[in-house]
């Protein structure tokens, strides 16, 4: 079963969101910041990685530098600013996909399993 990491700074969404990855058949390992959540990366290996884009102590941005120095799982932003910019600047840098907070569990489902090639 592949295992999906969340990073994301706001408890309630990081748990809807884990509990939604969990829904659609996926492990989770959540981290409420950036540190840990680069930490977990590079010690877990997760099939996947969902990355909110505002974060306190770096952004989205700076997080997917970072992690894309040492693993190649796909990576989606979780943002509230899914912006037409934004987007365009994920699609840009090779990010799996920048995916609204408004999200469904069918929605998050198909966008993992492309990703992964399920």
């Amino acid at each position: 079963m592949a295992t999906v990491l969340i990073i994301d700074d706001n408890p309630q969404m990081a748990e809807l969101i884990q509990e939604m990855v969990r829904i659609v058949g996926y492990e989770t390992i959540l981290t409420d910041n950036a540190p840990d959540g680069l930490a977990q990366a590079r010690d877990q290996e997760p099939d996947a990685i969902l990355l909110d884009l505002m974060m306190p102590e770096y952004d989205g941005w700076e997080v997917y530098d970072q992690l894309r120095a040492f693993t190649d799982a796909p990576i989606f932003f979780v943002t509230a600013h899914n912006t037409p910019a934004n987007v365009a600047r994920a699609k840009e840098l090779g990010a799996a996909g920048m995916l609204g907070k408004i999200l469904t569990p069918i929605d998050l489902a198909q966008r993992l399993r492309q990703a992964l090639g399920e």
